[in-house]
């Protein structure tokens, strides 16, 4: 059959007695197409060497199959098929979670039970049994969720933190105190639509271009908005603040004097 590497090799190296052997039978190839070989019996204790083959014994009840697998990467499945008059009900286990798929198989779609077991005549629509099988295998398969969404996030926080630094660095800066400007070119923008420079009615008196920062106390350096305009908070000049540690003057607070 097309598309079915192995798989005849493996049919008649299996002993196949009955239809719900040849339906096992694929479902094992199957298995080995994901890159899982078998370790054996569920139940055998003995360590087995991994194996592409069905284990011995391996149909000796025709009501209940148990296999164990293991895949490339370590992770160990259990495959449980039980028979239900003429239905299979599989179930494949991931042992690390218990984490379980299940699909049914109606063995009549998929095998002729008059080929008098002859690989060639058994099986019919394997492709789609194929298919129903291995989509019932893609929760188990797949990578953990939660663990891709949280590398995900992390990923995106770190890509949106490198972005908003480079957009701070581009937009923002620290004004120098000895920028040199015009003080009496306050409003030149309203008077001149035309104008380049950025001032307006407001003066901003960090960009007074008097070499000072005429309020050391209030505005610390870098915290005005470069290009706002800016509506003053207190006395242009730098008074000295009184020492704490002063008294008040002789009849400070006496209302009569």
């Amino acid at each position: 059959m097309e598309n079915f590497v192995g798989l005849e090799v493996l049919y008649a190296a299996s002993n196949i007695r009955s239809k719900y052997d040849a339906t096992v039978c694929f479902l094992h190839w199957c298995m080995l197409q994901n890159e899982c070989k078998c370790k054996g019996l569920v139940k055998e204790n003995v360590e087995r060497k991994l194996s592409e083959l069905l284990p011995a014994e391996w149909n000796k009840d025709n009501d209940l199959y148990s296999l164990m697998y293991q895949r490339t990467n370590d992770e160990v499945f259990t495959l449980k098929i039980l028979r239900v008059e003429d239905t299979l009900l599989v179930n494949t286990q991931r042992m690390k979670d218990d984490k379980v798929s299940s699909c049914t198989v109606e063995t009549s779609d998929f095998v002729n039970e008059s080929s008098g077991w002859c690989y060639d005549s058994t099986y019919k629509n394997l492709h789609k049994l194929r298919k129903q099988f291995e989509n019932s295998l893609k929760e188990i398969f797949s990578k953990d969720k939660s663990n891709v969404k949280v590398s995900t996030n992390l990923r995106e926080e770190s890509e949106y933190r490198k972005t908003r630094d480079q957009a701070r660095a581009m937009h923002w800066h620290d004004p120098s105190p000895h920028f040199q400007h015009d003080p009496f070119s306050v409003g030149a923008s309203d008077l001149d639509p035309f104008s380049s420079s950025s001032s307006g009615m407001f003066m901003d008196p960090t960009r007074s271009g008097l070499g000072i920062n005429p309020l050391p106390n209030r505005m610390p350096r870098g915290s005005g908005i470069p290009g706002a305009r800016f509506d003053p908070v207190g006395p242009a000049m730098n008074f000295q603040t009184p020492n704490p540690d002063h008294l008040p003057p002789p009849g400070f607070d006496d209302m009569y004097t």
